[in-house]
């Protein structure tokens, strides 16, 4: 069964749907309204900022598939570039890693490790979930975007060399899946993304597949949420288990939708932006912090989020960051990344194991949640850190071509 929804296009509908529905239900229909997190937190507060909210998701969403289409259409009638060209011809899947690949891959996972004895000493994973976000917190911060990087060389491998390195990817599956034992979810859904994208566009989508993706994430959604309950010490004697699970989805997506719904209220989705500030804050927040320990005091982002208690809960959802830094324009930004995944699509319909590939895989299975649920510079900053690393393996591949040659 061919599937003619875009990867790109799939996922960014499947992410908005998955953390837009909850929240647009709670305010429409005060679902659940009889617990204290959802009516004194939500209800009461923002109750009326419901039909705003819900067109600003739909705005986004049309901008998006509108830029992707345009694009789309764009190329079929284009000859591509010669940069195009230089980017679709450069495989890697003919070679092995050659050394200074493979010192990047596990001198990531050394320090990973070393990470994990950080946390594992401060108490991280022995700590009450609320509490062990304090727990090495400089630690977890690094293992964070550890988790990313992980990720990403687990794509590289396996869509470049699946034959091979089969102990280097189990290692980097388990370097992300022990983010579990601190009841972190969010570090998993790259892969089970992933899952989803090689059953869906890489081996093919049949009927049977179907009834296993819904069954599979059925199972997978019980599974995280048993995490989470676990991690919180709950107890399920003479408890509504399905009540409960819904509960914790509105407690996700409801808590990064505060945010949007302040901005809602102080009008900022129908003023102008300093969109400047966008770059500022990008080329400051990839600066290590063992750089530039107070960087946080510079950002724009960080100095709105405090003035204003702009996430209460933790966390900004992908329109609420773009707002911040540009708007009544956000529908301009959602409209470039439609148009630059359709044409990053477009290159890898072309190619059969390169290293765009790789990328376009990594921002549609991984990024994309990232934006979505965290906001646009963190997203910023995972792209930043694997284009480098990605242009390292070309760049050196290339030069052991030509000592070879």
């Amino acid at each position: 069964m061919k599937v003619r929804v875009a990867p790109h296009t799939f996922f960014f509908l499947l992410l908005t749907f998955s953390y837009g529905i909850p929240v647009i239900l709670t305010l429409f229909y005060n679902i659940n309204e009889e617990y204290t997190y959802v009516n004194d937190n939500i209800l009461a507060e923002y109750s009326h900022t419901a039909w705003t909210l819900l067109s600003i998701y739909a705005i986004a969403t049309v901008s998006f598939l509108l830029g992707s289409k345009l694009t789309h259409d764009s190329i079929k009638r284009v000859r591509v570039s010669s940069i195009s060209q230089d980017l679709i011809s450069n495989s890697s899947s003919s070679l092995p890693l050659n050394f200074w690949q493979k010192n990047v891959i596990y001198g990531f996972i050394c320090l990973g490790l070393v990470m994990l004895f950080k946390m594992f000493r401060a108490g991280t994973f022995s700590s009450d979930y609320i509490e062990s976000f304090g727990a090495g917190f400089e630690s977890q911060n690094v293992y964070t975007m550890l988790c990313d990087v992980f990720f990403f060389f687990f794509l590289y491998l396996y869509l470049n060399y699946q034959n091979s390195y089969n102990k280097s990817k189990l290692l980097l599956l388990v370097m992300i899946f022990v983010t579990l034992l601190r009841g972190s979810r969010m570090f998993t859904i790259p892969l089970i993304f992933f899952l989803l994208y090689k059953m869906v566009y890489i081996d093919g989508l049949t009927r049977k597949k179907i009834g296993f993706i819904l069954l599979g994430g059925t199972v997978v959604l019980l599974g995280l949420c048993l995490v989470f309950f676990l991690r919180h010490g709950a107890s399920f004697e003479n408890v509504d288990i399905l009540g409960m699970i819904f509960l914790l989805i509105q407690y996700e997506s409801c808590g990064v939708h505060v945010p949007l719904m302040k901005e809602i209220m102080m009008g900022w989705h129908l003023s102008f932006a300093p969109m400047f500030t966008y770059v500022t804050d990008t080329f400051l927040f990839v600066i290590p912090r063992i750089v530039f320990p107070e960087k946080n005091e510079y950002l724009f982002f960080d100095r709105v989020v405090s003035e204003y208690n702009l996430s209460p809960f933790g966390g900004i959802n992908g329109e609420a960051s773009v707002i911040l830094y540009f708007g009544m324009l956000f529908p301009f930004f959602f409209f470039l990344v439609g148009g630059f995944l359709s044409y990053l699509y477009n290159l890898v319909k072309k190619s059969s194991n390169t290293s765009i590939k790789v990328l376009y895989t990594f921002i549609c299975c991984s990024l994309m949640f990232t934006f979505l649920r965290n906001g646009i510079l963190i997203a910023t900053k995972s792209m930043i850190v694997v284009w480098i690393i990605l242009a390292f393996f070309v760049f050196v591949r290339r030069i052991s071509l030509n000592l070879k040659g």
